[in-house]
């Protein structure tokens, strides 16, 4: 019995060290892909905020004095210095017209996307 015990015991020790540089060398493959999947989200946030800029002209092509990009003559975006912009606009402002548990989900997602 003590003989099987022992045999058990470095086994696990097997299993556990396999175990450990599976996880390794699983996270090194999601640390590498990471900043891909991250730049393919931002660039389609881009595309869709232009998306949205552009319905915006045409929605308000009739308005007089009407600037696309601004908010009552405030701009969306803000020039910080010469190499950083900060958004304006909320999370909310962004998924206005998608359906609320879309929009909470995506939400969720990026929020637990940062790094």
């Amino acid at each position: 019995m003590f003989v099987l015990n022992v045999l058990g015991f470095f086994e696990l020790q097997r299993l556990r060290t396999m175990l450990h540089r599976e996880r390794i060398e699983e996270n090194s493959y999601r640390r590498c892909v990471e900043p891909m999947l991250t730049a393919e989200r931002d660039r389609a946030l881009l595309k869709t905020v232009r998306k949205l800029r552009d319905h915006e002209k045409d929605l308000m092509s009739d308005v007089e004095g009407w600037e696309v990009g601004t908010w009552f003559g405030q701009p969306y975006f803000k020039k910080a210095n010469d190499r950083e912009y900060f958004n304006l606009m909320t999370k909310d402002d962004f998924y206005a017209f998608s359906k609320p548990s879309h929009a909470r989900s995506e939400i969720f997602y990026r929020d637990m996307m940062v790094l």
